[in-house]
């Protein structure tokens, strides 16, 4: 038997396929950055070899909660019109405005997002300075 690429049961396989590739991609881009909020790789953002973008792993954790939520939204949208359509509405835009601002936050993390490990150790930096 030979399913027709057109057919509505190969489109939601491969929109269940890519939804959860979406999820486990905003599992494993989100991981280290949580790991860099929680303060659990502090080598990472503190490193003595200087990184250009230390704030780098902190934007990771934005941009996996970004795509976490996309995917959830995707799966939700496999149920129906009316479900994509409040799917994508409720999840999707928050998801946007996370992943911009993990763009944002990977360059330049404003010190009120800043978790309160980095900005003890930045202060700590400052004195020794």
């Amino acid at each position: 038997m030979t399913i027709d690429a057109g057919s509505s049961t190969a489109t939601s396989t491969l929109g269940a396929a890519g939804a959860l590739l979406l999820l486990a991609g905003g599992i494993v881009l989100g991981l280290p950055g949580w790991l860099a909020y929680a303060g659990k790789w502090r080598r990472w953002t503190t490193g003595s070899y200087g990184s250009a973008f230390p704030y780098f792993p902190f934007g990771l954790a934005w941009i996996g909660m970004a795509a976490v939520l996309s995917g959830i939204a995707s799966l939700i949208a496999g149920l129906g019109h009316i479900a994509a359509i409040i799917a994508y509405i409720v999840l999707g835009i928050p998801a946007i405005v996370m992943f911009c601002c993990g763009v944002v936050f990977g360059i330049r993390t404003p010190r009120r997002f800043r978790p309160a490990w980095y900005q003890d150790s930045s202060t700590t930096r400052k004195e020794r300075s």
